[in-house]
């Protein structure tokens, strides 16, 4: 099973919030080797509620097809959420505790509230 942990840093060009996503304890765009890339917090807090498709990882601007993002497919069980999805040819596959993800949903969305923050990006364009 895969940890995640989710915390607010700033966008590389800009130096505006933005969510930081780690995958036990490696920062996502590092795992993927790209630093262009984003989450887009209101499609990964949707995907804690069901399953289906969900443009959770996009460009830093918000256009998936810029970043050459697919949806990543989410699939709810009893006790844990798994996230299947490719990008640049290369298949990954996550498994999370659902406990996890609420919990790190909850947190982020405090921390968001409390603090006023507008992340980036503001919007996601799906891919075409």
């Amino acid at each position: 099973m895969n940890k995640l942990t989710l915390d607010i840093g700033h966008t590389t060009d800009t130096n505006e919030p933005t969510l930081l996503l780690y995958i036990d304890g490696t920062e996502f765009r590092r795992i993927i080797l790209d630093n262009s890339n984003a989450a887009f917090f209101p499609n990964l807090a949707d995907s804690a509620k069901e399953s289906g498709d969900y443009l959770i990882l996009t460009c830093e601007c918000g256009v998936a097809d810029c970043g050459g993002w697919d949806k990543v497919h989410v699939v709810h069980s009893d006790n844990t959420i798994s996230w299947t999805f490719t990008y640049n040819d290369k298949n990954f596959s996550f498994q999370f505790g659902k406990n996890n993800y609420a919990d790190e949903i909850r947190k982020i969305q405090a921390r968001i509230d409390s603090e006023k923050l507008v992340l980036q990006p503001q919007f996601a364009a799906d891919p075409e």
